[in-house]
This record gives C-alpha cells, sequence and structure tokens, in this order.
C-alpha cells in the first residue's frame, strides 16, 4: 500500500483522538510509504473526507473516533468508486464494530495489539435506504429517546445515560406498531425497541446474538414484544447476561438477508436510529452486502 488518509475528530475521546494522531501516524507508516492527516469539522465531515480520499486513490482509510465516526467513514467508502482498506482506533461511548471484530475497545490497548501484529477481516455492511451501517438499526420509543440523549448526560454518565432515558421511555411511551415483510417472517409487531444487528455486538452487550458474526452474510432482527411487561423485564435481563435473547418468548427473532419495515398508525413516518444516530424514515428497506469492508485487525484475532 502507498498511501493511508488518517481522518481525526477532534473532540472523539474528550481530545484523545488528537492527542494520539503522531503515534498513529508512526504506526500507519509501518503499512504505507505516506500518510495525510486531516482533522473532521460539522462542514467537511468524516465521510466526506473518506470518500474524497477514496476516489483520490487512498489505499487505506484510518479513522480517529467514536461510533459515529466509524459509521461516517465506512458510508464515504462506500459511496465511493473505489475500495480502500478500512481501520480505526474506537474512542466512542459503545464501540460495538471493534467489539463485533475483536479490537480492544481502549484505543490505546487497541494501537498497541496492531502494532504486535496486523491482520485484515472481510466484514460484512448493511444499507438501509441509502445510508450504510455496521452495527445496527434500531427504532421504536426506545430508539427514539436514545437518539434524544444530550451529550452532556452522554460525557457525566456514559453508557449509562441511554439506560436512564431508555427505561424511562419504556415507562412513560406506548409500544408503536409495525409491519414487516422479508423471506424469513412475514406480520405485524408492537413494541418499544425493535433492532436489526450484523454481528453479535449492541449496545456494548456482547454475544447479544448467540452465534452472529460480522461476516457471515445475514441482517439479525429483534423486537420485544407488545406484552412484555414491567414485572418480565427480571427475566429478560437474566437472558441478557447469560447470552440468551435469542431463545427468549418474549422476542420476536429471526434472520435475514433483506426485509422492509412499514410503520402503522403514529409509527408511519418514524425516524431510524442508524449506528446510534438519526436516519432516514419509514418505510425502510434494509439490506447486507457481504464481507464488502476489508478491515484492519489485531493479527490474534484474526481467527476469531
Amino acid at each position: 500500500m502507498n498511501e493511508a488518509c488518517l481522518i481525526i475528530n477532534p473532540v472523539a475521546g474528550s481530545g484523545d483522538a488528537k492527542r494520539m494522531q503522531h503515534d498513529v501516524a508512526n504506526f500507519l507508516y509501518t503499512l504505507v510509504d505516506r500518510v495525510e492527516v486531516i482533522m473532521s469539522t460539522p462542514e467537511r465531515t468524516v465521510a466526506s473526507i473518506a470518500k474524497v480520499a477514496s476516489d483520490d486513490g487512498a489505499d487505506l482509510i484510518f479513522v480517529l473516533g467514536g461510533d459515529g465516526s466509524v459509521s461516517e467513514a465506512v458510508n464515504g467508502i462506500m459511496n465511493s468508486h473505489a475500495s480502500p482498506r478500512f481501520g480505526f482506533l474506537p474512542f466512542g461511548t459503545a464501540n460495538d464494530l471493534a467489539r463485533n471484530i475483536g479490537i480492544n475497545p481502549n484505543p490505546k490497548l487497541a494501537l498497541r495489539e496492531l502494532r504486535k501484529g496486523h491482520a485484515w477481516r472481510s466484514i460484512d455492511v448493511g444499507e438501509v435506504n441509502g445510508q450504510y451501517f455496521i452495527d445496527a438499526v434500531a427504532l421504536g420509543s426506545l430508539a427514539e429517546a436514545v437518539m434524544a440523549t444530550d451529550d452532556q448526560s452522554k460525557k457525566l454518565l456514559g453508557y449509562f445515560a441511554y439506560i436512564k432515558d431508555g427505561a424511562k421511555a419504556m415507562l412513560t411511551r406506548q409500544p408503536k406498531a409495525y409491519t414487516i415483510t422479508s423471506k424469513s417472517f412475514n406480520g405485524n409487531v408492537r413494541t418499544h425497541l425493535m433492532m436489526v444487528t450484523i454481528g453479535n455486538t449492541v449496545g456494548r452487550i456482547e454475544q447479544l446474538v448467540n452465534g452472529a458474526s460480522s461476516d457471515d452474510g445475514y441482517l439479525y432482527f429483534l423486537a420485544a414484544k407488545d406484552n412484555l411487561k414491567l414485572p418480565n423485564w427480571n427475566h429478560v435481563l437474566k437472558a441478557f447476561v447469560n447470552r440468551d435473547v435469542w431463545s427468549l418468548d418474549e422476542v420476536t427473532t429471526f434472520r435475514t438477508r433483506e426485509l422492509t419495515i412499514e410503520g402503522r398508525d403514529t409509527a408511519q413516518h418514524g425516524k431510524l436510529n442508524v449506528d446510534g444516530d438519526e436516519g432516514p424514515v419509514l418505510p425502510a428497506h434494509l439490506s447486507v452486502h457481504p464481507q464488502a469492508l476489508n478491515v484492519l485487525i489485531p493479527a490474534d484475532r484474526s481467527s476469531k
């Protein structure tokens, strides 16, 4: 490889991403001959930088940023005419993609492990209404509440800010109705939370979808049924802890390669949460691009 584009979200990790740029650039020089360092801004987004760099012939797009920055970079790559390789260090709250493919969620430890040895892994990329995702698409009153979690709460409480807002939504809002169409399942569901995932880690919960992999070519659907009442959540939480959510009677589950979701009643034009950020509105068509992205991972995780 000749050239890498190192894209940095300067505010990620409370500024830690920016402070690590020289260490990361030195590592990248062991892989490529030239490294271009670019700081993202609200006007010059990670997605736009990644697309331009890809179109201009960069062999590797490497990102220092949170979950949103990583997702943006993947969108930039997938929207380009080229197919560069991809790498990142995680500075986010959930860091689900890192957990899914064996990258340490601590960025300093992740860099240390990459220095010891690296490998490449081809992973799936999802698409919903023209937007790409590498973690999950969520909708329902709980997903809407999580999207509204403010930055100050996330800074003070971290991941627990999402739990706080999600629990409040479960207690105060009504479930919403949707129609699902796919080769694996056709029907109506009422739910506070519906998710379509790639891989087995969502919201920092590892092995949520037991047996799923980021490179198996499938989307995984989960929806809490509307008869799931508060007293039953103890049973559900135990299933989460035991990595047995897929077998819960209280959750509708299936896997597929594509599906369509339509909102009914008040959910008719509901907004989607895509990789943790606000996405398009319903109706939504989701599909998967098998092994479409070649990602840098530590060598000792290449067989996992």
